[in-house]
């Protein structure tokens, strides 16, 4: 079998387009104010855009560009790329006005500036929205890297789901070369075979790249299967064992030329924390004034319905594992409790599963409450105390918090959520592993923006009714 060529990506063509299309922002910037009667009026014949000028931003957003690792090559989420250039273009434009400081260009135009750097961010960001857009169209047409993954259990099936949730990365998914999880009807591809013939089903599937789990390092020899794909042509890429590292918050560092995997804390920082704390208080308190009368007549139907209180009130495990009361309306019958162990006998269960479905002990105006979420409304009011947060893990009980695994107990550094990455991806028809997987990598990149979509997701998935016990 000859020798695949392997598609690299060359930094300088992309170097050169973005050059182009910052020389181009810079004109507009120019022709904007000359044309727009904004600002300070323009003195007749006033040029501000010599050569000179043309030169100094090719050769600083260049600089900066590279420096910022705006090209390293590497495949990273949106977010992270998007920083970069971010990074860059802010460097750049201190940069820039440095140097029309220094060589006495002083009378040049603030106000072409700023349209300059809103004009550059917006035209390198619409590139790269259409790279996007190009290289998921690549892949439907099958100009993807095909790819087989080495290896079984969560970490292979975790990066099989990224990879065909993401299909503008330039992956597609053959198969599995081992076996473990992925006879999981989650895995959404085959497992071709045993990794001792991960050479044979590299030439039989004609795959372009091999991603190797470390787990599976005990059975396969590493480096001699790296040195030989390699002779085939093949892309390599190593994954660390995601299912267990991901509670500790892996960074990759470097260390003179030596790669290190570092392991951090997943609190949030003093900052982060201080934010979300006011996005609570206030989002909180203006949702309790706007559902004050839809909450009465919740009350009003929860107390016509069946006997017993409109409150219902259950110990939860917060933050650091402090237990709080969580508030909700009833939507059982009064001696719900009483009537679980002989629900238990009956469909022969030895302890009950975290949600049951057709739950005969939900009441009729229940039903209705859980199946619109409308039964979660009191706990705005345990936001607005500081005891929950409006995104964040589902708060649970402590019987189900006391068989939580090291890495689980991770999602208690932070408040419980009203909503939360559960809510928007499936609700109580996730399995345990998969929720506090969602959430814990909720928590490691966990940002405003974040927060603010899941808010807006949430509806969505309350009206869809996916998952709604």
């Amino acid at each position: 079998m000859k020798p695949k060529k392997r598609p690299l990506i060359r930094p300088l063509p992309i170097l050169l387009a973005d050059l182009i299309l910052t020389l181009l922002a810079l004109w507009l910037a120019d022709l904007l104010r000359h044309r727009i009667p904004f600002g300070r009026e323009i003195a007749p014949g006033t040029v501000y855009l010599t050569p000179a000028v043309y030169i100094m931003v090719a050769v600083i957003w260049a600089g900066c560009f590279l420096f910022f690792g705006v090209y390293d090559g590497r495949r990273r989420p949106f977010g992270d790329a998007l920083r970069s250039l971010l990074a860059a273009l802010s460097m750049s434009l201190m940069l820039f006005a440095g140097g029309l400081y220094f060589t006495r260009m002083r009378d040049f135009s603030r106000l072409l500036v700023v349209y300059f750097a809103v004009l550059d961010f917006l035209l390198l960001l619409l590139a790269r929205w259409a790279w996007t857009v190009l290289s998921a169209r690549r892949h439907r047409r099958g100009e993807a890297l095909r790819t087989i993954i080495a290896g079984g259990g969560p970490t292979a099936l975790e990066i099989g789901r990224r990879i065909q949730t993401h299909p503008w990365a330039g992956f597609e998914l053959v198969g599995y070369a081992g076996d473990g999880g992925t006879a999981s009807p989650r895995a959404g591809a085959p497992c071709l075979g045993d990794m001792d013939h991960l050479l044979e089903l590299v030439q039989a599937h004609d795959a372009d790249c091999v991603i190797l789990t470390l787990s599976c390092g005990d059975t396969l020899p590493l480096a001699e299967h790296i040195l030989a794909l390699q002779e085939l042509g093949v892309r390599v890429y190593l994954a660390p064992d995601y299912a267990g590292e991901i509670a500790f918050c892996p960074r990759v560092e470097d260390l003179y030329g030596i790669s290190l995997i570092g392991v951090s804390d997943l609190r949030l920082t003093t900052w982060q924390a201080a934010v979300k704390r006011i996005l609570d208080i206030l989002v909180s308190a203006v949702l309790l004034v706007v559902t004050a009368p839809l909450m009465a007549l919740i009350a009003l139907a929860v107390r016509l319905d069946s006997d017993g209180p409109v409150l219902f009130r259950q110990p939860r495990v917060g933050q650091d594992g402090r237990i709080f009361t969580m508030y909700k309306f009833r939507t059982m019958v009064p001696d719900a409790e009483e009537r679980l162990q002989a629900l238990l006998r009956e469909r022969g269960w030895e302890k009950p599963p975290l949600k049951i479905p057709d739950d005969p002990r939900v009441t009729r105006v229940g039903r209705f409450l859980r199946r619109f979420s409308l039964d979660e409304l009191p706990q705005l009011w345990n936001v607005l105390r500081g005891d929950m947060s409006m995104v964040g893990p589902r708060p649970e009980e402590p019987r189900i918090v006391q068989t939580y695994t090291a890495w689980q107990r991770k999602r208690l550094l932070v408040k419980p959520g009203l909503t939360g990455p559960m809510q928007v991806n499936g609700r109580a028809d996730l399995p345990l592993d998969d929720r506090v997987r969602l959430e814990i990598d909720y928590i490691q990149h966990y940002s405003l923006w974040e927060d603010l979509k899941i808010m807006a997701l949430t509806l969505p998935a309350i009206f869809s009714g996916k998952g709604s016990y």
